[in-house]
């Protein structure tokens, strides 16, 4: 199809509520398509994607774009299956240069070998969302798509997020133009270099409110700490050490994931000064004990977990401060004792986790929960009938949900007959059956 200078061909439309979208051009999976708001108060948005290895580059390609007249309309840009290291690429990138692109994403077309990347800020200088997204992991050789060169992230002075997955780069020690502007960063199965920590001038971000490290072998969490315009950080399933000489800035922080990682120690200054962390997730780490009043700064908090940290004992002096908490949880850890009084600074609880957590009595803290409607404690070694005392039950009058399964039970417990929810009487027969049939299937062998 021949596109003449002036006029706006179409090889299909479609029109909403909304916008007006015509697409322009159309080679095997490779599109352009342009959309224009009904209110017109917002310029043209076009949306090129690209199969790296099917399109005849640069003039034909080139020419037909600049034919739908739209030089001044915003372009979001992805490139599948790209090779950087072809011929083409120069000749694209210079070909896109002379458009307003503000979303860029990149796909290499494969990890067998690196990429020399090229200074992406000389051709995409008003890109305000990049993504790079690399091949999936080999499950074998555990391969990233690779980009080299420090230097292709550093130019891009209006880039407002930045996401990448499965890319091993370095983002360099010298601080990027977008440092000012940056607002978003979220990097998964990535790699940062040989020391896999993130660049010291990273704090100086004034503007990130989120960002997310999300299994890339990760060491340290000494550069997240002092993001103080931060309100949500995830760094689960990294190499995260101790913390126990680390104190988070974060005064805005409302969310914080660290689960899975290393950390054996914390201290308990190290969260402190996050007066609005309403989540917090330290599960999956093998610290064994948690210090007295680590949250008592943390009085928003409402959604705690604890899982899976080796904790045999909790104790009152733990929970002081946490007068706001909804929702506990301690499952995984052998707690061999709840002091009674345990949960009286969070009185105001109403989802407990007890899963898996070797108890073999229903703990008298839990009441201390007056608000509590949901109790969950599968995979314990309840199996008694004293396992469920009958007065311990009479003192949850909220309680709506009460998961037992998979415990060894041998007798039933007076007490289930206090539990008057009827809408949840299935479900507990259900636990029923399933505790009884592991206690008999455990009295035959």
């Amino acid at each position: 199809m021949l596109l003449h200078r002036g006029t706006l061909a179409r090889v299909a439309s479609e029109k909403n509520s909304k916008n007006i979208c015509d697409t322009i051009w159309k080679e095997s999976d490779s599109y352009l398509k342009c959309c224009t708001a009904m209110s017109r108060t917002v310029k043209m948005t076009c949306h090129l994607f690209l199969e790296f290895h099917l399109i005849n580059f640069p003039k034909s390609f080139i020419r037909r774009i600049g034919n739908a007249n739209a030089n001044d309309a915003n372009f979001e840009v992805t490139i599948h299956r790209w090779d950087g290291n072809s011929l083409a690429t120069s000749a694209l990138f210079n070909a896109l240069s002379s458009f307003k692109v503000t979303v860029l994403d990149i796909r290499p077309i494969s990890a067998d070998r690196p990429i020399e990347m090229q200074n992406l800020g000389l051709f995409f200088p008003k890109v305000q969302k990049l993504t790079l997204f690399g091949m999936a992991n080999d499950p074998k050789f555990r391969r990233h798509s690779s980009l080299n060169g420090a230097t292709f992230l550093r130019d891009l002075p209006m880039l407002k997020a930045l996401k990448a997955l499965n890319v091993d780069f370095n983002i360099g020690d010298e601080e990027a133009q977008w440092c000012a502007n940056i607002e978003r960063m979220d990097f998964a199965n990535c790699s940062f270099g040989g020391a896999n920590v993130l660049p010291r001038w990273l704090p100086k971000c004034r503007q990130i409110g989120r960002i997310s490290v999300i299994n890339c072998g990760l060491r340290s969490a000494l550069q997240l700490a002092h993001i103080g315009s931060a309100v949500q950080i995830s760094a689960k399933y990294n190499q995260i050490g101790d913390l126990h000489r680390v104190a988070f800035e974060c005064s805005r922080l409302t969310e914080l994931d660290l689960s899975a990682n290393e950390i054996a120690k914390i201290g308990a200054h190290t969260l402190a000064r996050c007066h609005f962390l309403r989540f917090l997730d330290l599960s999956d780490n093998p610290m064994g004990e948690l210090p007295d009043k680590l949250f008592q700064g943390c009085r928003r908090l409402k959604d705690l977990r604890l899982e899976w940290l080796g904790l045999r004992s909790v104790r009152a002096e733990l929970f002081l401060g946490l007068n706001a908490l909804k929702s506990l949880s301690l499952s995984g850890n052998p707690l061999s004792r709840i002091d009674p009084f345990t949960f009286l600074p969070a009185r105001s609880i109403r989802a407990l986790r007890l899963d898996n957590c070797t108890l073999a009595q229903m703990p008298l803290a839990v009441t201390q929960c007056c608000l509590l409607d949901s109790l969950s404690m599968d995979d314990n070694r309840l199996a008694t009938r004293n396992s469920m005392p009958a007065p311990l039950l009479a003192l949850l009058p909220r309680l709506s949900h009460f998961s037992f399964a998979r415990n060894p039970l041998l007798q039933l417990p007076w007490a289930l007959f206090l539990y008057e929810h009827h809408r949840a009487e299935e479900a507990l027969l259900e636990d029923i059956v399933d505790t009884l049939v592991i206690g008999i299937y455990q009295i035959s062998i």
